[in-house]
Parts: structure tokens; C-alpha cells; sequence
């Protein structure tokens, strides 16, 4: 008994039981009504007449109307025995495993063996899974973010496989488009068998980084404007008539609008008005009365003596001293000494003194 089941009947308020060990017709009660229901199923198949259908969720409604004829003969008795059931709880199971994974720099996680993509605002963030049979749903601080179909390898001799939608990727992949050329997702960015025809036309047509540009660029377009198929159609056209260019593409999907520039109409002053600048004279004469015309100052006759100090208001004579060098040691070299005669004896604090104050 696994650890999902206990929880399951836990919740129930269940008591499981077990079968006997080799006596194998005691599982005939579970076994054979699915049988029936397999049988029922193959022969609506082939009263349908085809086994293809256009979504998961149409062969779903398919399987629920047989279960639902299945349950439909028994719906007298399942009344009855309503009656003596206990009542449901509350809250309903929880049908999910929860993990938890960070989005690497490419905006992938990686889930049970598997490769998936995830919208590039999410890189760096550590999401919460809820691990459903038929999806994944990654939570953000208690809000759904992303939403993934779950994959399952089935071929017994591979072990991983990738679930890549080019949704999620093409807002780095427009801003570097070379990247597609050499990206081991190539095939898997492609959505489907005729965008893969398309590449390969395009490298035929065109250069390789050309034919890169405008796969990214439709890519982009489709999952901007969600016109997977109409950008299908539209290359298919301009490659048969061979006019496609990015400019066309981007202008076709109004990617490119075309501007109209304002008409600016500037009138253009009279040159002579330049002939006053010429003419300082008449260019003082036209000045309005109210302002006066500009005065020069009178040159002095002479000019101050500096330091003469029998004038008042005039600097005094400068007198220089001699500093004491000995004290200051500029990088670390030796002291300079001064002569017996002209430095006066002081002690030690004093000439420290002198050169703080320095």
C-alpha cells in the first residue's frame, strides 16, 4: 500500500483491504468491469469509424459519454445505496503531487526526467508544483503562473524527453536571433510540421542568418498576436512569389507604420538686419532713449605701489622666515640640517610644535 493510497483512504475514512496472496480470481470483481468498459469503447471506435480526433479534449467527452451510458443501467441501484452512504468531508482529496524548482537561466525546469519551458519573467524564481495526471500548474507565491501539459517518455529506451513551447522563449530569442541557428531546441521551437517546412525552404531561399531573422520574426509575430496559421500561410505565399522580406513581414502583421513627418513652414528673417553689427555707431544711435549708452571707465594714471608702508590701506612689507626643514621626513629620507649659526637652540617639544603648526 503506497503512501498516496493510505492518504486517500484516510481521507475517506476508509479501511482498506488486500487480497490473498495467489489466488488471483479475487480480483476478478475490479478487473472484469474494466474489461466490459475497454470492449465498449473499441466498438464505439469503430461505429464512429475513425480513431482520429482534433483534441484531448474531444476524445475525453467521447470516453464520458460511454461511462456515463456504462453508469446509466445501474443508476436504481447506486440510488438505493446512496441512501446508507457516510457524507462526503469538507474538502475534497488532494489529486496532485506538490514539488518544487527553480527556473534556470534558459527559463526551463526540470520535472520527473523532463525538460519543460516556462515564461522568461519567471527565471531565477523558485515555483511550487502541483503535479496533476494530466498537467502541471506552478504556483508564485500562492498565484498560478504557468500552466504545462505533463509528458510522459514512453519509448523504453529513452529516459528524458523535452516539452518546449517557443511561447515562452522568443522575447530573448528576437533579441539575439543567430541563437536559433545553433539552439538544440531547434525542432522543438518549431510548432508544427509545416513551420518545419517553412525552415527548410527558407535555408534554400536564403542565407542562413537571413533565414534565422525571419523564422524568429514570424515566430514572434505568431505568439504576439496569435496567428500561428496566418503566419504560416502568409510565408507560404511570399515564398512562392518570392518578394518575402522582414520589412514586408513586420509592415503585412503592422508590426512597421508608416509615419507621416508634420508639414513645418519657417519663415526666414530679412539678412539685412545683420548690416548694424557692422555699424557700432548706428547701433548705439538706435538704442532707445530710456537706456543710456555704455560708459567706459578712465584709465588710472598710475599704478599703487604694493608694500609701502608709510601709506595707509596699502599691504604691508611682506617678511619671510626661515622654515625649520629638519623636521618634516618627505618620504622617508633624511633630515635636513641647518647651520649652528642660524637655527637657535630648542628642545625636542618645540620643534614638534613648529612642524604640527607647519
Amino acid at each position: 500500500m503506497t503512501r498516496l493510497y493510505d492518504d486517500l483512504c484516510h481521507h475517506y475514512r476508509l479501511r482498506p483491504t488486500r487480497n490473498n496472496k495467489g489466488i488471483a480470481h479475487e480480483n476478478g470483481a475490479i478487473e472484469s468491469p474494466h474489461g466490459h468498459l475497454k470492449n465498449r469503447i473499441t466498438q464505439a471506435l469503430y461505429l464512429r469509424g475513425s480513431r482520429d480526433f482534433a483534441s484531448v479534449s474531444d476524445y475525453q467527452a467521447f470516453i464520458n459519454s460511454i461511462v456515463a451510458k456504462l453508469n446509466q443501467q445501474h443508476q436504481a441501484k447506486f440510488a438505493e445505496e446512496q441512501k446508507h452512504l457516510q457524507p462526503l468531508p469538507p474538502k475534497r482529496v488532494a489529486d496532485y503531487e506538490v514539488l518544487t524548482a527553480r527556473v534556470s537561466s534558459r527559463s526551463t525546469i526540470d520535472v520527473r526526467c523532463i525538460l519543460y519551458t516556462v515564461p522568461s519573467r519567471l527565471i531565477g524564481r523558485q515555483l511550487e508544483l502541483h503535479l496533476y495526471h494530466d498537467r502541471i500548474c506552478g504556483y508564485l507565491e500562492r498565484q498560478v503562473v504557468v500552466e504545462l501539459p505533463r509528458l510522459r517518455v514512453t519509448a523504453k529506451d529513452k529516459r528524458r524527453a523535452r516539452c518546449i513551447n517557443y511561447r515562452h522563449v522568443i522575447e530573448g530569442l528576437r533579441r539575439k536571433p543567430r541563437a536559433f541557428i545553433y539552439c538544440t531546441w531547434q525542432q522543438d521551437l518549431l510548432p508544427n510540421a509545416p513551420y518545419r517546412q517553412l525552415w527548410q525552404q527558407l535555408q534554400a531561399d536564403f542565407d542562413i542568418d537571413s533565414a534565422a531573422v525571419l523564422m524568429v520574426e514570424a515566430l514572434y509575430i505568431a505568439a504576439t498576436q496569435d496567428k500561428e496559421s496566418a503566419v504560416a500561410e502568409y510565408l507560404v505565399a511570399q515564398l512562392a512569389a518570392g518578394t518575402l522580406t522582414l520589412s514586408t513581414l513586420q509592415r503585412h502583421f503592422q508590426l512597421l507604420k508608416e509615419t507621416t513627418l508634420p508639414t513645418v513652414q519657417v519663415q526666414q528673417h530679412d539678412l539685412k538686419d545683420y548690416d548694424q553689427l557692422l555699424q557700432p555707431d548706428a547701433a548705439i544711435e538706435s538704442l532707445p532713449e530710456s537706456q543710456p549708452p555704455p560708459q567706459t571707465l578712465a584709465p588710472l594714471p598710475h599704478a599703487p605701489a604694493l608694500g609701502d608702508p608709510g601709506t595707509s590701506g596699502h599691504a604691508r612689507t611682506l617678511v619671510l622666515r626661515s622654515i625649520l626643514a629638519g623636521t618634516l621626513r618627505i618620504g622617508g629620507g633624511p633630515t635636513l640640517e641647518c647651520a649652528p649659526q642660524t637655527c637657535p637652540a630648542r628642545g625636542s617639544t618645540a620643534r614638534r610644535q613648529n612642524g604640527f603648526q607647519l
